[in-house]
């Protein structure tokens, strides 16, 4: 038997050993904490099948407790970034949607800078007869429903509201629009006040824009959608996306091989990136980094109910996490986020309507958008959108915003 076989034996054997204790085994890359691998005892820590932690970077970091998530990456970094062997402890979401209390402990450092470590929950046999845990996780589950019902209710009326408000004001703005075209057909070209008539249609014609933004928030501008490549999409937009946010400004891409298609209006899916970069460059004034890193992932109903919208469907998707290093936000502005006209900006310095733009988009394709920020620590904006197979021949990579 060689070294090599003996090796694999031999994480077999500690792999099952540790699953009969209710723990689960991994190794990480140390840079980016990534998972390598882990065993079939993650099943029994928090329900969901090893391949998902795999396939799905981030879904790990997506599961800790949204308040906890900051500082356990802060603290699992700093002992891979030293070298040292340790634990640390936070809460996470089951897939039944309940929280569970886990550790993760770092024991070894292997070849190749590879980490080993194991993740159990804390308190294991407590937790498992206590009566009062599983209140408590019942609760957590029911609560975090309750939370996302209630902001889905909230969107929804904001979103018929600015549905009656922009119908109303287009027809407003149509007389506007046509009386004033109608005006400077009669003067002619050196006309003093030709220039004044000119302003008012300009003016006019942003109105317009405005109202088509507000339509595409409450999901009632359809575009034309189409089997969309996302890979193709990310990387013809890249050079686009870099002269938007500037030098000062890294942009880094990183897609999962095969990360599969969608349909969407190409067009929109281009607004998107273009407002969530936007958003970004604003939140690094003195230069950072904006990350795009797009993958797959699966979204089962306990998931969706919980964290996403209780109307996605569940199923594969393919997601599209938009994280930068800026100057992050605190909860007022994140449960406010995505409503129109909500800005952090000074008077005269933004509409507010980038991000409901972007919300309006996502939930039209069918899809979902998370948020991860805390003040000091940037912005990780998730994407999910339902993932679409595609015979070659029906393959559609439109051309993206010129660059």
């Amino acid at each position: 038997m060689t070294a090599d076989v003996r090796e694999r034996e031999a994480e077999k054997s500690i792999a099952a050993v540790l699953r009969e204790s209710g723990a689960a085994f991994w190794t990480r890359d140390p840079a980016t904490l990534h998972l390598k691998y882990v065993n079939e005892g993650i099943e029994d820590v928090l329900g969901y099948p090893s391949r998902r932690f795999i396939e799905d970077r981030n879904f790990w970091e997506g599961l800790i407790a949204p308040h906890e998530r900051s500082v356990t990456i802060d603290r699992l970094r700093e002992l891979l970034r030293h070298g040292r062997t340790g634990s640390v402890d936070y809460s996470a979401i089951h897939a039944d949607g309940s929280q569970v209390f886990l550790v993760d402990s770092v024991v070894a450092f292997g070849a190749g800078g590879i980490v080993a470590g194991v993740t159990a929950l804390a308190n294991h046999e407590r937790l498992a007869v206590s009566a009062n845990v599983a209140t408590r996780q019942t609760s957590a589950r029911k609560d975090a429903e309750e939370l996302q019902r209630r902001q889905s209710q909230k969107m929804e009326a904001v979103g018929r509201l600015a549905a009656g408000i922009a119908h109303d004001f287009n027809n407003i703005l149509t007389v506007i629009t046509s009386y004033s075209q109608l005006l400077l057909s009669r003067f002619p070209p050196d006309d003093p006040g030709r220039a004044d008539l000119y302003e008012i249609r300009k003016a006019a014609d942003r109105a317009v824009a405005m109202v088509r933004q507000l339509l595409t928030f409450s999901h009632r501008s359809q575009g034309e959608q189409k089997i969309i490549d996302m890979t193709a999409a990310l990387l013809e937009t890249q050079n686009m996306l870099q002269h938007t946010v500037g030098c000062q400004i890294e942009i880094v891409v990183l897609v999962e091989p095969d990360a599969a298609c969608c349909l969407a209006d190409r067009a929109q899916l281009d607004q998107v990136l273009l407002n969530l970069a936007l958003n970004a460059r604003d939140a690094m004034p003195n230069g950072g980094t904006l990350s795009f890193e797009l993958g797959t992932t699966v979204v089962d109903e306990a998931f969706a109910r919980s964290y996403l919208d209780p109307d996605i469907v569940p199923g594969e998707y393919i997601t599209l996490s938009v994280g930068d290093t800026g100057q992050g936000m605190d909860s007022r502005t994140r449960d406010r986020l995505f409503e129109p006209f909500f800005t952090t900006k000074g008077p005269g310095k933004g509409k507010g309507l980038g991000l409901s733009t972007v919300y309006g988009i996502i939930k039209q394709h069918g899809g979902a958008i998370t948020l991860l920020s805390d003040v000091g620590r940037g912005t990780t904006f998730r994407i999910y959108l339902p993932w679409t197979s595609h015979p070659s021949h029906e393959l559609i990579v439109s051309p993206g915003l010129p660059s």
